[in-house]
């Protein structure tokens, strides 16, 4: 029975007649060995690809949620930069509007600054002043500081001339010409940020004030209910007088 168990398992049979069928098992022994060990190295190797494919697997998979993080980052920066460019496109058509304006207010202007330079005697200075360029330039927006300025030279001329008359100080006209006007401009950036910081020191000590106020008068209302407190009438069931 174990000769024919060992048939069975090995594949190859024993009689005791044979001597040499021994020879027989033992190379069929090693021949089962040897492709256990194949079979072995072949699962090694099997199993090392596999973790070499799981790994590339990992390495895809954390490269595709980083692509799909920069898809999601460059769609949010394309849309930015659209909100932007609207943005921008609006800023310049409302640039473009605002210069066309103040250009037409400008052209406006340049009427009257010539009437005005007429008038004052200026017109003179326009033909003398840089060799008659001016002149032949014309009162236009980009010349209306020139002309402005040969103004304020042709007004001072008048106002040291009205001085020197002898009636300068008892002619009412010439005492509003001569009487220099303060202009009122506008307050700079660092006036506005002190006021609003005055303003705001200001709020932040009437909230302070008001909140003291709050706790004085609960306090002052925890003693007048407490149980415990002497001069408190309705604790100790009297009559308040």
């Amino acid at each position: 029975m174990d000769f024919q168990r060992l048939h069975r398992i090995m594949g190859v049979k024993f009689t005791p007649e044979k001597p040499d069928s021994v020879q027989d098992i033992v190379k069929a022994s090693l021949s089962h060995e040897q492709r256990n060990a194949s079979l072995l190295h072949y699962v090694g190797v099997q199993n090392l690809e596999i973790e070499a494919i799981e790994d590339n697997v990992r390495a895809l998979e954390t490269e595709e949620r980083a692509l799909v993080a920069e898809q999601a980052r460059a769609e949010q920066q394309h849309a930015v930069a659209g909100v932007e460019a609207e943005r921008a496109a609006a800023s310049e058509v409302a640039t473009v509007e605002g210069i066309s304006k103040r250009d037409e207010d400008l052209k406006k202007l340049c009427p009257l600054v010539e009437a005005l330079c007429t008038m004052s005697g200026a017109a003179e200075r326009v033909q003398s002043d840089d060799g008659g360029v001016l002149s032949l330039k014309g009162c236009r927006p980009d010349t209306l500081t020139d002309y402005l300025r040969l103004i304020d030279n042709a007004m001072k001329d008048l106002r040291e001339r009205a001085c020197q008359l002898p009636t300068a100080q008892g002619n009412e006209w010439l005492r509003d010409f001569l009487a220099y006007r303060e202009i009122n401009t506008e307050p700079s950036v660092t006036a506005i940020r002190k006021e609003l910081e005055t303003a705001a020191q200001k709020v932040k000590e009437q909230k302070e004030a008001k909140s003291v106020m709050g706790d004085t008068s609960g306090g002052a209302n925890a003693t007048a209910s407490d149980p415990m407190n002497p001069f408190d009438s309705s604790a100790a069931g009297m009559p308040a007088e």
